[in-house]
């Protein structure tokens, strides 16, 4: 091989390198551009966040965390199944107050079961009756019909488990990197709010999204 063929393939292979890193970087780039976007559509939602659920189990925070983030990356059929667990623990959780007894029954079940008993006592009838009918349809669910299931499966959860009054959240401060404690209104903690905090060592603002 000459050395101008070595000086072609050399300028080649950098030039396909080249193409190649910006492909992937308009990839990423696309997918943070759609995260932004997702999260925007779920603070316009007026989603609350669940406190009370979240803190009641450490379990409740990682499933509720998992299926917010799911539907943020683009995985909307992954997001609703989590999503509806969570709100079958909820359920069970208030079936066995309720009747002083372990529960046995399935979602579907239990969604029956606090339609007829819980309608005088939480105000859940129309949203469970949509997220009955989500339980065993085959078809793709769309990022839409998360947004719906989200904002449903949080008011239910959040009447569930009541938090009322101010609510307390912990934040990691992106300037000192040490944990924050700040105390917001309820009003405030929609999910994917975007909030201007300040950071108490540096005395600095930023930015904070409320998320599970």
């Amino acid at each position: 091989m000459g050395d101008g063929e070595v000086i072609a393939g050399t300028i080649i292979g950098g030039l396909l390198g080249f193409a190649v890193g910006m492909s992937r970087a308009e990839g990423w780039y696309e997918k943070i551009e759609n995260f932004k976007k997702r999260l925007g559509h779920l603070a316009y939602s007026k989603a609350v966040l669940p406190q009370g659920f979240i803190n009641a189990d450490n379990s409740h925070k990682v499933l509720f965390s998992e299926s917010i983030h799911a539907y943020l990356l683009g995985i909307p059929n992954s997001s609703l199944p989590t999503l509806l667990r969570c709100l079958e623990i909820g359920l069970k959780k208030k079936y066995e107050e309720h009747e002083k007894k372990e529960s046995n029954l399935r979602l579907k079940e239990l969604i029956d079961w606090a339609e007829k008993i819980l309608k005088d006592e939480i105000q859940i009838a129309h949203p469970l009756r949509m997220l009955r009918n989500k339980i065993h349809e085959d078809k793709l669910v769309s990022e839409q019909d998360v947004i719906e299931a989200i904002r449903h499966v949080s008011k239910i959860l959040d009447e569930l488990y009541p938090c009322k009054g101010q609510q307390i959240i912990s934040v990691i401060c992106p300037m000192c990197k040490d944990i924050h404690s700040y105390t917001l209104s309820k009003e405030s903690c929609i999910i994917g709010n975007t909030m201007n905090l300040s950071c108490a060592v540096f005395k600095q603002g930023y930015q904070h999204s409320i998320m599970p």
